[in-house]
């Protein structure tokens, strides 16, 4: 600040902020462009004949403090929104939030005695909080990723559920359902059910593992094949359906066996829906973006030949650059605040 109280900026400081400047207006561009784009897809399909349906409105959220954005959703075990708070320009801790049509409770992370990265609701107003990545002491032991604790942090069960995890789903039961990235540690000619020849730990060898709430494994992946990557993954609350890579099958676990895999040609990565012995897939970027494919006959005939619908917001606009996570028989779809649902199979 100079003598006549104006401000003053350095060369430096100001190139950092014309740099800024560009880079925002760069993504309002890109941000506009897309939505352009997306207009121009919607209305190509219904001039085609496309029917639409409507996105429901649930309700708008509140952040649990100022400057808290959603960062990720996923679903309960009970089908309600699970939401991941952050303010990554502050040292406040990250909060789950569970979301229902007239409640909201929360947890920060930093209830547990780890820096967790997922944080789940459980059955029981309990809460799971786990590490994507495990570690081991000085002496080559492994620590302790996940843990099970009750709405005043009292830890109820701890262990770990293996390297390269991606964010656990739980069920009505606490049955929880885990997938991994591609970083996970490989089973290879190890004689030890729980460490590769690297001795890393491989609760994830096989790409899905099935634990109970006391995090014992209970179940893998059926198959021969490794998984190298999930796709997706969707639940009721019972059934546990994932999108596999290399075999490209939904495969579905039950709690009394495995049911036969559906072939999956016809998803790409795209977000699906399984719903008692029905399919929908809601598509991805493209010409067919915003629509919901689904009630095929045979899962792997041509996509042309699925029933479509085009997913719009209430007021019939298209949709925006939103998150959208599936439970149930039902889309969800988080755009800025708004907390949008679509029923997908009526009974």
């Amino acid at each position: 600040m100079d003598e006549t109280g104006d401000i003053e900026f350095s060369a430096d400081a100001l190139t950092q902020i014309m740099s800024h400047m560009a880079s925002t207006n760069a993504s309002r561009r890109r941000e506009e462009r897309i939505a352009r784009e997306r207009q121009r897809s919607v209305e190509r399909l219904i001039d085609n004949g496309a029917p639409t349906i409507p996105l429901t409105f649930v309700k708008t959220l509140t952040p649990p403090y100022a400057g808290a954005s959603p960062m990720g959703i996923s679903a309960s075990h009970n089908g309600d929104l699970v939401v991941l708070w952050r303010d990554p320009n502050t040292i406040h801790s990250a909060i789950c939030a569970v979301e229902s049509l007239h409640t909201s409770r929360y947890m920060p992370y930093s209830a547990f005695p780890a820096d967790v990265d997922y944080v789940v609701p459980m059955p029981n107003h309990q809460w799971l909080g786990v590490c994507a990545r495990s570690s081991w002491d000085d002496e080559g032991r492994l620590l302790d990723a996940a843990w099970r604790i009750d709405d005043d942090g009292k830890v109820l069960a701890h262990g770990n559920m293996g390297d390269a995890l991606l964010c656990p789903v739980v069920g009505k039961d606490g049955t929880i359902w885990a997938t991994y990235f591609d970083e996970m540690p490989w089973r290879e000619d190890s004689d030890d059910d729980e460490y590769s020849d690297e001795g890393r730990y491989t609760a994830g060898y096989t790409g899905m593992t099935v634990f109970d709430d006391q995090f014992h494994v209970v179940g893998r992946h059926h198959t021969s094949t490794a998984i190298t990557e999930v796709y997706w993954s969707h639940t009721d609350g019972n059934d546990f359906w994932y999108l596999s890579y290399p075999d490209w099958n939904i495969d579905h676990w039950t709690s009394r066996g495995w049911k036969q895999p559906i072939p999956a040609d016809q998803l790409d990565s795209s977000p699906f829906i399984a719903y008692r012995d029905r399919l929908a897939r809601f598509s991805g970027p493209g010409e067919d973006r915003d629509t919901l494919y689904y009630d095929p006959v045979d899962p792997s005939e041509p996509l042309q030949a699925w029933d479509k619908v085009v997913v719009t917001l209430p007021d019939g606009s298209p949709l925006r650059r939103g998150r959208v996570i599936t439970w149930g028989n039902m889309l969800y779809y988080l755009y800025g605040h708004d907390w949008y649902l679509l029923t997908v199979f009526n009974d």
